[in-house]
């Protein structure tokens, strides 16, 4: 994760970068990390190379969670060239966008679905349990990946409402 310089509190408005995941072994993932809290909490809307899918995440008391994942397969981006990740924060309204395609809508502080299998839902992805997940968005933003991924990014832009 590498956090913004300069904004400490991104609230409603818009995050996009440019990224080419190029490599990785166990996962190819890029991501934009915001809503990062002091504590280390903090929410990424991010691409994964080796699913082709779109996810939100959460992170929380030293756990990292999907809160929504996008159909699987359905990226299929070409690694040689750069794709364009862009996420929206309206209050509670979060979308992400690949490369202009509208590719996830989540409302915060809304109940999570069925778990894998159609288990129960994790009560740590209801947001009376966890501050992370309730509106309004208030935090740093920054750049994420994951394990052995190696990403490129370029064009950062943070452009708050």
């Amino acid at each position: 994760m590498a956090l913004l310089k300069g904004l400490q509190n991104f609230t409603d408005g818009t995050i996009a970068m440019k990224f080419k995941t190029v490599a990785g072994d166990s996962d190819r993932c890029s991501g934009i990390v915001f809503n990062v809290k002091p504590n280390g909490d903090w929410l990424a809307m991010r691409y994964n190379d080796t699913e082709n899918n779109i996810v939100l995440w959460e992170f929380h008391n030293g756990i990292r969670r999907s809160v929504k994942r996008g159909p699987e397969r359905t990226w299929m981006l070409d690694r040689a060239a750069w794709h364009e990740l862009k996420t929206t924060v309206d209050g509670a309204s979060v979308r992400a966008w690949i490369d202009g395609n509208l590719a996830l809508e989540y409302t915060l502080g809304s109940a999570p679905g069925p778990g894998r299998n159609n288990a129960a839902p994790n009560p740590d992805l209801f947001a009376e349990n966890n501050p992370v997940l309730k509106p309004p968005v208030s935090g740093r933003v920054g750049l994420w990946s994951k394990t052995d991924s190696t990403s490129y990014f370029k064009d950062f832009v943070v452009s708050p409402k």
